[in-house]
């Protein structure tokens, strides 16, 4: 499926080539990561205003420890966090 790289300032989103109808049903749990909290809360505000499902963490390892114990469609994580950063989450073997 063709995906369309979506990225503003030190964030990058793959979004799939999908009517947006079509994704709103099939991706309603999304997990924000970011270190700034305030940034974090708005990710969660506009994303649950449009009727997702989200939790936020504000940290790779946190971000880590919630995609394990939850099932999320989506994630969208700033690459530029302290520790873990977002490349990191995004590895598989950041998770053994």
């Amino acid at each position: 499926m063709p995906k369309k790289i979506v990225s503003k300032a030190n964030f990058a989103v793959a979004v799939p080539f999908l009517p947006i109808d079509f994704i709103r049903k099939i991706m309603r749990n999304i997990l924000g990561i970011d270190d700034e909290k305030s940034i974090a809360r708005m990710l969660y505000q506009a994303l649950t205003k449009c009727g997702y499902n989200v939790e936020t963490a504000t940290g790779g390892q946190e971000g880590i420890k919630k995609f394990i114990a939850g099932q999320f469609d989506l994630v969208i994580t700033n690459i530029l966090i302290p520790g873990l950063n977002g490349n990191d989450v995004a590895r598989p073997q950041s998770y053994q």
